[in-house]
């Protein structure tokens, strides 16, 4: 990720990846770094018996969010949320089979 504020002031395009970004500009000794310190993670994730945290409330997440700055964001979302649920029955087909794309099924989008 990048500071897109920063990369424009630079006159960059902030971050996300073009047709230009390669297999050959990977670092194999970092790529194989940061694989095997997910493996660990994965495995230790997967053997743990008891979480060794406490789970929040809906109600605790909202107000952390909100003191990190993203209010904004968390209206738009829901404004999204509401309007794709008004919609649903209206949406083409194609934009529905995209949003379960994106990310699995209509009632995990909404």
């Amino acid at each position: 990720m990048g500071d897109t504020k920063e990369a424009r002031m630079r006159g960059g395009r902030g971050f996300g990846h073009t047709m230009y970004d390669t297999v050959d500009k990977v670092e194999l000794r970092v790529h194989r770094e940061c694989v095997g310190n997910a493996a660990v993670a994965a495995l230790r994730i997967a053997n743990i018996d008891e979480w060794p945290v406490e789970h929040r409330s809906q109600e605790e997440i909202d107000e952390l969010v909100r003191g990190q700055g993203y209010r904004e964001t968390m209206e738009l979302g829901e404004r999204l949320n509401a309007y794709l649920s008004a919609k649903r029955d209206k949406l083409r087909p194609e934009t529905k089979v995209h949003l379960q794309r994106m990310l699995g099924s209509w009632d995990e989008v909404i």
